[in-house]
Formats: C-alpha cells, sequence, structure tokens
C-alpha cells in the first residue's frame, strides 16, 4: 500500500500582493532555497505552517497541565 503524503482536498490560500511578490522573490533565489529546503511555494507555506501547529499542540499541552 502506497503512503498517501497529502490531503484529497488542495487548501487555496489568497495572498496580499506584497506577499506574492516576496514570496516569488524568495523562491527565484536558488541560494537561499537550496540552503533552507525550499523546492516551491508548496513548501514553504507548509513549514511555516508546522511552526504554528507545534506551537498550538504546546500550547494546549501546557493549558492541560495547568488547569
Amino acid at each position: 500500500m502506497k503512503y498517501k503524503k497529502y490531503s484529497d482536498t488542495p487548501l487555496q490560500v489568497r495572498l496580499h500582493d506584497y506577499q506574492e511578490i516576496s514570496l516569488n522573490e524568495l523562491i527565484s533565489d536558488q541560494e537561499f532555497c537550496v540552503s533552507n529546503s525550499y523546492y516551491s511555494k508548496s513548501d514553504i507555506l507548509r513549514n511555516q505552517l508546522n511552526r504554528v501547529l507545534k506551537e498550538y499542540e504546546q500550547y494546549k499541552f501546557n493549558k492541560s497541565i495547568s488547569a
């Protein structure tokens, strides 16, 4: 059985103009992207989303032990 890596329903994200311009600039900087293992815009967004989700999990844990 093949491991399923991504969701069946892609999440559409609407960026502000300045975000899209900066993201395009970032992704065109090959040296930066390779050094940070970013190979697509999706990689960047997933990476940052994972950071926020970990922060939230830590918050929930801290809240549960302090109650």
